[in-house]
């Protein structure tokens, strides 16, 4: 209760009459002052403050009044109803659709569940951010946006509906309203201390706003502050730590961003492209055995990362290990059969180790991806091997 009891007088009392229990917060019991913080359950007729309802429903899950068990409101369902069924389901086949070899097919499914799910209760918030989700799936950008207006008319203080509406405007370029709508959202979790990813995302809007004719350079500080926000109340945020990282080398403070992508690679082991980043930031800093190590650890989480054994075969020919590179940038070239510049890489290798032939042969698998590309076509001319791309 100590948690979402709001700020009232102690010697706050209720209105005379009868229906004194109506107009005491079902949640704290704190009597309820004034229309502007107070709503009543649709169901019930119960009193409870807007601070209390917002807080159940993001700390405890909960939706229904405390003394009765009825719905709060329409927008937040009874966990259980049809439409949380039908919203559950299509969740699960738009994560399935992210894998599967027919995602079109799975998406028109799960809109359509999501569709029965708005049919049986409008006033759902949830499943018309589902149906965004779903919209965006297959494209259609503008039917997206007007589910997640709807969610927030329907529902003006849900996070999730706010942030969900200023990423797709940050897509459609409308750095104002993504703006907006994520301040809304960092307001209206500031007090709970859960808004880790709303401070990213403005973060992200931030840095996009400096880049952009109408930025100006505190727009950067101010990103650099969200990320270094984010990570502090989510100390997992390893996307937020990331994204500081980046934007320091922009910045040229190397220090800083290797100590960021430290934070970002402990938050998540499990990313290789983490360990890859984190390879790169120690090869600037001329940290070699911290470069192969980062390099090993990508490779032990998904070792057909083509960038990550091209990498580490760089970094071996940088050691003066040739046969290893070549071993490295040969496995680097199976991996991406359409890389090509783990192949430019190992005809010069090769060609460091006298084998000409294979040089050649490096060149040419170079020209059949890409005919006119530069360096290989130079690199058979050298080699006095140069023939003719075939057709790709």
């Amino acid at each position: 209760l100590e948690v979402v009891r709001p700020a009232f007088g102690p010697d706050a009392a209720p209105d005379g009459g009868g229906d004194s229990e109506l107009r005491s917060c079902t949640v704290c019991s704190v009597p309820v002052i004034g229309e502007g913080a107070a709503k009543r359950s649709k169901a019930c007729g119960h009193a409870l403050h807007a601070d209390c309802v917002r807080a159940l429903r993001r700390l405890c899950a909960v939706s229904v009044c405390c003394k009765c068990r009825g719905p709060l409101d329409r927008a937040m369902s009874m966990p259980g109803c049809k439409g949380q069924r039908l919203v559950d389901e299509a969740a699960n086949l738009l994560a399935q659709a992210k894998v599967v070899a027919d995602p079109p097919r799975i998406a028109a499914v799960a809109e359509q569940l999501l569709k029965e799910a708005i049919k049986e209760d409008p006033e759902y918030t949830r499943a018309h951010i589902a149906h965004a989700a779903a919209l965006a799936f297959r494209g259609d950008s503008d039917g997206e946006l007007a589910e997640l207006r709807a969610a927030v008319d329907l529902a003006p203080d849900e996070v999730w509906a706010r942030r969900a509406l200023a990423s797709a405007l940050l897509q459609r370029g409308d750095l104002e309203g993504a703006l907006e709508h994520c301040q809304v959202a960092i307001g209206a979790e500031d007090k709970y201390g859960l808004h880790a990813d709303s401070l990213f995302l403005y973060g992200c809007i931030l840095e996009q706003k400096a880049a952009s004719p109408f930025g100006a350079p505190q727009d950067l500080d101010a990103a650099d502050m969200a990320y270094r926000m984010a990570g502090a109340h989510d100390p997992q945020h390893g996307e937020a730590h990331a994204r500081l990282s980046q934007l320091c080398q922009r910045r040229g403070q190397p220090e800083e961003a290797g100590a960021a992508m430290s934070m970002a690679v402990t938050a998540e082991p499990h990313r290789s492209e983490r360990h890859l980043a984190f390879a790169s930031l120690l090869k600037a800093n001329a940290d070699v055995e911290g470069e192969l190590a980062a390099l090993r650890a990508a490779l032990r989480l998904e070792p057909k990362h083509a960038k990550a054994r091209c990498a580490l075969g760089l970094a071996m020919a940088r050691q003066g290990d040739l046969a290893t590179a070549e071993i490295e940038l040969k496995m680097a070239a199976e991996a991406d059969p359409r890389a090509t510049d783990s192949r430019c890489f190992l005809a010069h290798i090769l060609e460091e180790l006298g084998d000409l032939q294979g040089a050649q042969a490096a060149y040419r698998e170079v020209l059949a991806i890409e005919p006119t590309h530069p360096i290989a076509k130079r690199g058979l001319a050298e080699l006095g091997g140069f023939m003719s791309a075939p057709d790709p």
